[in-house]
Order: C-alpha cells, then structure tokens, then sequence
C-alpha cells in the first residue's frame, strides 16, 4: 500500500468523523493482525511487511483516535467515545509483533494490544507455521505421508500456499495434540529436525508491557474451545490469563477467542469462562465495529480491509457502511 497523501488523510478523517461521532452515537473499528513481516512471504500473503504496515498505520493514525482496547470498550459502554475510536490488536505472540511492529506504533504515537498463546510462546512457534514452513521448505511437492488420512485431495499445480492452507484446513480442528504431533511430524520430514522460533519469549512480553502496551490473554495452546470439554476449556483461558498476570505483573483486562467466530470457535460457556478469569474485555474475529450496546466480550473486529483487495478511502468506507447493513 503507498503513503496516503495529504488529501486522502483529511478526507479520510472526515469521513470517520460522520460515521462515528464523539459520545453515545459514537462506533469503535479494532483492527487485528497477526505477524509484521521484513518483506513479503508468497506464503503468507496476508501478513503485511513492515513497510507496508507503517503505510497502514500512517493511515490509521491519520483517521483515527487510536485508544487501548480496555479503555475504548470502557468508554463506547458509558457514551464517552471520542470520535473516529480505534483499536489495533495482535495474536497469537510472534516475535515480529515485538522486534517490528512496536517499535513502528511507538515511533508514531500509537498503542495496541497484544494477546499472547502462552504456550507457543514458551514452546517457540504455532502448529500453523509448521505447515506453512514446512511446505516452504520443499522445492517440489511436500511429503505428505505424517498427515496420513488428513492428506488433502489438490488439483495438479496448486501453488504452495494453498497445499499449507489446505494442510491446515485439514487438521485445524483435531485434538490439540494429535494436531501437534501432525504438524511437528510434517514439518521435520519437510523442513529438517531443528524446529524454528518464531515466537517472542517471556522477556519480550514483559517489555511490551513495561513499555505501556495493553496484554491479553489468547489461551495456552490455540485450540478451537467448542472442541474441548468445559474443564480444559476453563484451564486453556485461566491459565493462559494467570502465565500473562506472572510475566507482566498486571492480571491481563484482555482476551481473545482463538480462530474467534462466535457460535463456532467459541460459546457463551467461553464467554463466562473468560469473564470468570478476571478479563473485562473479549474480542471476536466476526467482522464488524461495534456500537454503545456490544456485550464486552464479544467485540467484533475488522481485517483489515486491504488484505481484501481494498485501500485507502474505499476499505474505509465499507466498514462503516456495512455496520448500516442488517446483520
């Protein structure tokens, strides 16, 4: 995305000052990522690199009060927003979200909230990116043979990000250690046997916070929480929340519902079990913005809109006009 220009930041401010007022009638758009890259991966085309997100960011910056995700839900639910409130938030810990990402928010002003999978991070990386390295790793086809029944059928030269995302789609939903053993398994037959580090360590969180940024909670290990039973759900989000209390020094106000769609991934079982963990605020991957009358634990957020194909005014525009539209 190239730097907005002059014009485009003030129209820009105009418009999200129409659509989202100061106070009662005021919305609030949080926007969420995952990793800030050095430059682009055709693996991961959806991660921005980190001169295309300090583009994103000078526009965000440019539009919108950009406010801690605690306090702006604090604020939308006593009719005290200011106008054009934003969030930015993180999943999941990478270390990219502490060596790139902060350091750029910071040079501009702005805050953010991380949420952090207190056990990628003491382990080093997502199961995820097993698969996705792992495909990355090969210069031909991948060896398919520890994904077993969960091999997926693909047409003939797909590229390789598809054969990961279609790997993923495939064994997302198993038991987390099934869906470990898988992964590990695929990506040391792929890749080699030394497993990569991706994730920030306990240091790195505890510098976010000391340097002012808001953390959350985002489980202990990633799982889908409808799969679990309600005992291992409530260890996953308590004991995620209790790892960010012990590192930080401050019980985490934040959580986020891994994969995050409501009714799906997680349920109103969830939703008590978060609040119950001490959190006062809890967002979604439903992409919407949110409204004076949104349940503090279930705040929707946007993608942003330019991995749809979108930039600048027109992604802008269509998140306010869709929050118009009947759900």
């Amino acid at each position: 995305m190239s730097q907005a220009s002059h014009w485009e930041k003030k129209l820009g401010r105009w418009v999200a000052r129409i659509f989202s007022p100061p106070g009662k009638r005021g919305k609030l758009v949080v926007f969420c990522y995952h990793q800030v890259l050095e430059e682009k991966d055709p693996l991961r085309l959806s991660e921005p690199s980190i001169e295309e997100f300090k583009a994103y960011i000078d526009r965000i910056g440019a539009w919108f009060n950009v406010l801690s995700l605690p306090d702006a839900v604090s604020a939308m639910q006593d009719g005290k927003l200011p106008p054009r409130a934003a969030c930015i938030t993180f999943d999941d810990g990478y270390l990219n979200n502490h060596s790139l990402a902060a350091p750029a928010l910071e040079e501009r002003g702005l805050t953010a909230t991380f949420f952090i999978t207190s056990g990628a991070v003491e382990q080093g990386v997502m199961w995820n990116d097993l698969i996705i390295d792992g495909v990355g790793a090969c210069h031909g086809e991948p060896k398919m043979e520890a994904l077993g029944e969960f091999t997926p059928s693909l047409p003939d030269a797909v590229t390789p990000r598809k054969i990961a995302h279609a790997i993923i789609d495939n064994i997302k939903y198993l038991p987390l250690e099934q869906r470990w053993s898988i992964a590990e398994r695929f990506y040391r037959e792929n890749a080699g046997p030394e497993l990569p580090r991706k994730m920030m360590d306990a240091s790195h969180v505890a510098d976010l916070a000391a340097r002012g940024f808001d953390v959350g909670a985002h489980t202990v290990s990633h799982p889908i929480l409808t799969k679990l039973d309600s005992s291992d759900s409530r260890r996953e989000i308590e004991e995620s929340v209790r790892w960010v209390a012990k590192v930080t020094g401050k019980s985490p106000q934040s959580f986020a519902y891994p994969n995050g769609r409501p009714n799906i991934d997680f349920q109103s079982e969830h939703v008590s079990q978060a609040e119950a963990a001490g959190c006062s605020v809890a967002v979604t991957t439903e992409w919407a913005i949110s409204a004076g009358d949104v349940n503090a634990f279930r705040v929707p957020r946007v993608g942003p809109w330019w991995r749809f194909g979108r930039n600048g005014l027109d992604g802008l525009m269509r998140i306010y006009v869709k929050s118009l539209l009947p759900s």
